[in-house]
């Protein structure tokens, strides 16, 4: 039972909840598992859910002009990806796979959204979310150079 599962009371996203309002929503979860290198989202895809990886990683990854696929993050239970699609937005902006099979949760976008309008805590865990990577890719892009 997803609403109970110990990886969703803990997430980020989910920072400062009260636990019994954590199980409520998440109970709405969907877990699918996907195999080894199996495609989640495309990039530029409609967006129709927010994940969290349950078990497994997922990998991120973004084309870069030429058409190559640049790996951007790799998700590792408790992270969440698509999260920045509750500020706006209706494609994802990357492409996610499973990098070794993975369980996922997801979320429906309109769902989440009516939740956090609901519990605008869970906006502030997405910004802080949101920040936590753009500091990481500061960090990648200085590492680079």
């Amino acid at each position: 039972m997803l609403a109970k599962n110990s990886v969703l009371l803990q997430s980020e996203l989910f920072a400062g909840l009260d636990q019994a309002t954590v199980e409520q929503f998440t109970a709405m979860a969907e877990l699918r598992s996907f195999a080894a290198d199996e495609k989640i989202v495309a990039e530029g895809q409609k967006a129709s859910f927010v994940y969290c990886v349950m078990n497994g990683f997922v990998r991120l990854s973004k084309s870069e002009s030429t058409g190559r696929e640049a790996d951007i993050c790799v998700c590792e239970p408790g992270d969440t990806f698509g999260e920045y699609l509750l500020s706006g937005g209706g494609s994802y902006a990357y492409s996610a796979r499973s990098a070794d099979g993975a369980e996922v949760a997801l979320f429906a976008l309109a769902d989440l959204q009516a939740f956090a309008d609901q519990h605008p805590i869970v906006h502030r865990n997405v910004m802080r979310i949101m920040v936590r990577h753009l500091l990481g890719a500061m960090d990648c892009i200085a590492g680079d150079r």
